[in-house]
């Protein structure tokens, strides 16, 4: 192979990883957010758990578990990628 077309591909795989490495700390934030969002709604006095506040803070909750989905589906192809990169000879 071409030593310009390694160089090329390895390029790419940097750029991947690099990507890979900013959406984990992406997913981070999201984690630390839902924490945040589990505590305060663990807190709710009882007589305030059908209150809209309630409402907003599950349905945050459920936002984020989807966006954990999707940051999982987006590395887990990155990685794919990354991986048919290693293998073209």
């Amino acid at each position: 192979m071409a030593k310009w077309f390694d160089k090329e591909l390895k390029e790419i795989e940097n750029l991947l990883e690099q990507a890979t490495k900013i959406i984990e700390q992406a997913n981070e934030i999201f984690y630390s957010l839902k924490e945040t969002q589990e505590e305060k709604l663990d807190n709710v006095p009882e007589s305030l758990i059908d209150s809209s506040n309630c409402q907003t803070m599950e349905k945050r909750l459920e936002l984020f578990d989807e966006c954990f989905d999707n940051v999982e589906t987006l590395v887990d192809g990155i990685t794919e990628i990354i991986d048919g990169i290693q293998n073209i000879e």
